[in-house]
């Protein structure tokens, strides 16, 4: 019996930079089965050619941080995922399975139930980082399977090539799946958890990813992703990645990590995105792989590899490294504190990251390092470590990939143990993340304060912010955001009535929906983040009125960024949502703004304001907004 299966990943979630990577692995562990046609469908591709995006790779990263993700779908958007539907439609597939991310939930959960009303018997399966949750918390997607996608009929959790296997073999045989390991399963309406399935011990016995489905010209990067294990040694109390695949790293053998490499290259690839979370998971294997890419006199590039400090790094690991083809190094640090990184279980001396950064740098490999700061027992003491560290070891740091102000994220570490921290568990789980210490000396603000100051210590030590584009590959910054001098020409014209934007609050009388009142509120910049490529602004806004603001996405903050010698017409708009429950008066939220716009050279106005959707914004009824000068050079 012949069964077609079609997997699909709507765009937000991916990168448009290169395939992605799980449905390759899906479709190459299914298709064994001679009896079941697996096809992908490059949704990625047509959302790129279309004429919303139009083949820009600035619109592109423009719409991942639009309200859309947040809000109503925007009718253009709307017009798009239609035609996509129809096109599924139109595969006559027997099951669709959708790969979920945070990004494009919003939009597969349209696709979905449109063509589950449409069709029927169609069989509809999520999986995908949505629903990859540590083992303690796994039993919470039959929770959400029920309340928020009970229109799909099978969610698989975790690693997904047998479970997604063993469904479609059920189904080919006329069966609707009634159990199944690794699923939570609609049965007529009841939701069924259907227990964890063990990981595959041998991860050899995968296929390699099967790309032949996607249009390779249709990506705009000219390398490919290659995992060279599946999970984590680590245990970062942090991380919400470390059991992505299951309970424990498992290792693939060189020798078949070098025929896929081999298999690549004869398709035309030579650039490879390492993909792992650890790619040093296992020195030997990392080692052998590149004596034998050296003995082959493979002509590769390994554009990318995230590495775990670790004393069995050495010198002749980093020299192998480099004759390999690796071009960066990029090292989760985090924290040079050695109290710090023993709260966070690092499992690293401070005298080991010392010795890896000085070992690739005198091997002549670049070394990237990504920082945090404001973890739970981070002080000011603890927060000069880390500082004083930099100035020593400033020469072996070619890049910091971020420094990010710690997000405590549920299904982390930090939430499994949360007895073990000193927490206002009220603050935890929001987003923004605004999570706060129980003797309150660590807020939201403080640890802006510590991302801000450690900015301004690298850029002294002359130490660059990597740009990430959105394909994961970070490059040094070539243009700059700038915060324009308040003495500016253009400052003076344009927001006379604001004093310094990061600590003004402007109290304004707004028009409310209903135009029989005003709506008074607050708003104030407490972070910028100015970097190529990911730039951001964190509000904090307050309701001064004696109105509750409903949360009913008919009100939302707003951004419209304008060309100064256009001020009408906006190059671009944002939003974001007000809280679910609404704001009452005399209560505040903080609200997040990412510009992953790359903006030509020149003068831009950024305005934040509250916005009525489809209605108007509160500027045009006569209100002063937030508004901020930026030159991009």
């Amino acid at each position: 019996m012949s069964f077609k299966l079609v997997l699909a990943m709507l765009p937000f979630g991916n990168h448009v930079h290169a395939p992605p990577l799980g449905l390759a692995y899906l479709k190459g562990y299914v298709a064994r089965d001679p009896d079941i046609l697996v096809r992908i469908v490059d949704l990625e591709k047509l959302f790129f050619e279309s004429t919303v995006i139009n083949k820009s790779e600035n619109e592109y990263f423009a719409r991942m941080s639009s309200s859309d993700t947040l809000a109503e779908i925007s009718p253009d958007v709307q017009g798009l995922l239609d035609q996509f539907i129809d096109l599924l439609l139109a595969e006559h597939a027997d099951a669709l399975g959708f790969s979920v991310t945070n990004y494009n939930r919003r939009y597969t959960d349209y696709v979905a139930q449109k063509i589950k009303s449409r069709s029927p018997s169609t069989y509809i399966i999520y999986g995908g980082r949505t629903f990859c949750f540590r083992k303690k918390w796994r039993y919470q997607v039959t929770a959400l399977h029920k309340h928020e996608f009970p229109f799909v009929d099978c969610i698989v959790k975790n690693e997904g090539e047998e479970t997604l296997r063993e469904v479609v073999d059920t189904l080919k045989n006329g069966t609707v799946p009634r159990h199944c390991l690794g699923t939570s399963l609609k049965i007529d309406d009841t939701f069924v958890d259907c227990g964890d399935r063990p990981p595959i011990s041998d991860i050899d016995t995968i296929p390699f990813p099967y790309f032949s489905d996607y249009d390779r010209s249709a990506y705009l990067g000219d390398f490919v992703r290659i995992k060279f294990n599946r999970g984590c040694p680590g245990v970062c109390e942090y991380c919400v990645d470390s059991d992505e695949m299951g309970e424990r790293v498992r290792i693939r053998n060189p020798e078949q990590i070098l025929a896929e490499i081999q298999l690549r290259i004869q398709e035309g690839y030579r650039k490879f995105q390492v993909s792992d979370l650890c790619a040093n998971a296992s020195i030997s294997q990392i080692e052998r792989l590149c004596e034998l890419i050296i003995a082959a006199k493979l002509d590769v590039e390994f554009i990318f590899a995230q590495f775990r400090h670790s004393p069995l790094l050495t010198q002749k690991t980093f020299t192998l490294l480099k004759k390999a083809g690796f071009t960066l190094i990029a090292f989760g640090t985090e924290s040079f504190s050695q109290s710090i990184l023993n709260a966070m279980k690092k499992g690293v001396r401070i005298e080991t990251i010392g010795k890896n950064l000085k070992d690739a740098h005198t091997a002549g490999l670049p070394v990237m390092i990504y920082l945090m700061v404001g973890y739970p027992g981070e002080t000011e003491a603890t927060f000069q470590e880390s500082i004083s560290f930099i100035t020593k070891h400033k020469a072996y740091i070619s890049g910091v990939g971020h420094v990010a102000e710690v997000v405590i994220c549920p299904g982390s570490g930090i939430h499994e143990h949360l007895e073990c921290y000193r927490l206002n568990q009220e603050s935890l789980f929001r987003k923004p993340d605004i999570w706060e210490s129980a003797d309150k000396k660590s807020t939201l603000e403080w640890r802006l304060t510590l991302v801000s100051r450690m900015q301004k210590h690298l850029d002294q030590s002359g130490i660059s912010l990597m740009v990430h584009a959105w394909g994961g590959t970070p490059s040094f910054p070539q243009s700059k955001l700038h915060m324009l001098p308040k003495t500016s020409t253009f400052f003076k014209r344009y927001i006379s009535l604001l004093a310094h934007p990061i600590t003004k609050v402007l109290s304004l009388k707004i028009p409310a929906p209903n135009h029989r009142q005003k709506i008074p509120y607050s708003a104030r910049i407490i972070q910028k983040k100015l970097i190529a490529h990911k730039n951001s602004f964190m509000l904090k806004i307050k309701n001064t009125g004696k109105e509750t603001w409903m949360s009913d996405h008919s009100l939302r903050v707003g951004c419209r960024v304008y060309a100064a010698q256009d001020p009408i017409t906006p190059v671009l708009e944002l939003r974001q949502a007000i809280p679910e429950g609404g704001i009452t008066p005399g209560s505040l939220f903080h609200t997040e703004f990412i510009f992953n716009k790359t903006l030509s050279p020149g003068m831009y106005l950024f305005k934040f304001d509250l916005v009525v959707e489809n209605k108007f914004w509160f500027e045009d009824k006569g209100s002063s907004p937030l508004t901020i000068p930026l030159q991009v050079t």
